[in-house]
C-alpha cells in the first residue's frame, strides 16, 4: 500500500527543486545502508508525497516544488516499511492460486475449488469455482472472476450509501488503480479500486464515504473530515487498517499470487 503524507506546500517557486526525471536514481542512507529511489511525475494538483515499492525500487511522487529534504524526511519516517519492502522484493515468489487455496473476499476467506460444469463465485458456500485447466489458466480465470465480482459489489454498495446520505455522484466506476483506493473528479465521477473487494465491507465503506464527501468538499479540510465523521465515526480505524493491511490487497496479480 502506498504511504502518504500531507505536505505543507511552500508557494515560493524554488528553481531546481523539482524532481520530475523518472530516469534519474537518487539515494538515501537508511539504517546504515543505501536505498536507491526514483522520482515519478506527480498527478495534477497532487498535495501529498506518495511512496510505493515498484519493480524492485522505491518510487516517490511528490507535489511540484517539494524540497528534497522534505522528500527524504518522508522516506526516513517510513524507514521500517522501506526496508521491509526491500527485503521482500529480493525474495519475491509468485505462484498461481489453484484449487485448495483460499483468498479473502469481503474480508472473509473464500476457498478455490475446481468446477464440474459451472465456473464462478458461490456466495452461499464462500467459494469460487475454476475450470479444470493448467494452474496458470485457473489463476487467470480466478483473477477475472474477482475483478468481475468487484465491478458488481462496489458500485452497488456505493449507490446504497450515496442514496442513504444524499451524496449523489454522476457515475461510479471500478478500475485498476496502482496507488489510490478511490478518487472523485470535479465532474462528480467516482472511481474505486477493484482490489477493495478483498477487504471487509466497513473498509470499503470508508473509501466510498471518503469519495462521496468530496462531492461537497473537494479538499481535505476540517469541514471535509466532519462530513466523513458524521457518516462514519470510526473512519480513523478504517484508514489505519488500510495503512497496516492495504499492501496485502496487491498480492493478487494477473500472473500469480505474491508470496512474502
Amino acid at each position: 500500500m502506498p504511504v502518504r503524507y500531507n505536505v505543507s506546500m511552500d508557494k515560493r517557486k524554488a528553481q531546481g527543486n523539482e524532481r520530475q526525471d523518472s530516469n534519474q536514481i537518487h539515494q538515501i542512507k537508511l539504517n546504515g545502508g543505501i536505498i536507491p529511489y526514483k522520482m515519478m511525475p506527480p498527478r495534477p494538483h497532487q498535495v501529498r508525497i506518495i511512496l510505493r515499492w515498484q519493480d524492485g525500487i522505491l518510487c516517490v511522487s511528490a507535489p511540484r516544488g517539494t524540497p528534497e529534504a522534505t522528500i527524504q524526511s518522508a522516506i526516513e519516517r517510513n524507514c521500517k516499511w522501506v526496508l521491509a519492502r526491500q527485503q521482500a522484493s529480493s525474495t519475491l515468489h509468485i505462484r498461481p492460486l489453484v484449487p485448495g487455496d483460499s483468498i479473502c473476499l469481503l474480508g472473509v476467506p473464500w476457498s478455490i475449488r475446481q468446477a464440474g460444469r459451472i465456473v464462478g463465485p458461490d456466495s452461499l458456500h464462500r467459494c469460487i469455482y475454476v475450470p479444470e485447466a493448467p494452474p496458470s489458466s485457473q489463476h487467470e480465470v480466478l483473477y477475472a472472476l474477482i475483478k468481475q465480482m468487484a465491478a458488481e459489489v462496489l458500485p452497488k454498495r456505493a449507490w446504497e450509501l450515496a442514496n442513504a446520505h444524499g451524496l449523489l455522484p454522476d457515475n461510479v466506476r471500478v478500475r485498476e488503480q496502482k496507488s489510490r483506493w478511490g478518487s472523485c473528479s470535479s465532474k462528480r465521477n467516482i472511481q474505486l479500486n477493484w482490489r477493495l473487494v478483498q477487504a471487509p465491507e466497513w473498509i470499503f465503506d470508508y473509501v466510498i464515504i471518503h469519495e462521496l464527501a468530496h462531492l461537497r468538499e473537494m479538499n481535505h479540510s476540517v469541514r471535509f473530515w466532519s462530513i466523513v465523521e458524521s457518516i462514519l465515526p470510526n473512519w480513523q480505524e478504517a484508514r489505519n487498517w488500510l495503512k497496516q493491511y492495504g499492501n496485502d490487497l496487491f498480492r493478487l496479480r494477473a500472473d500469480g499470487w505474491v508470496q512474502f
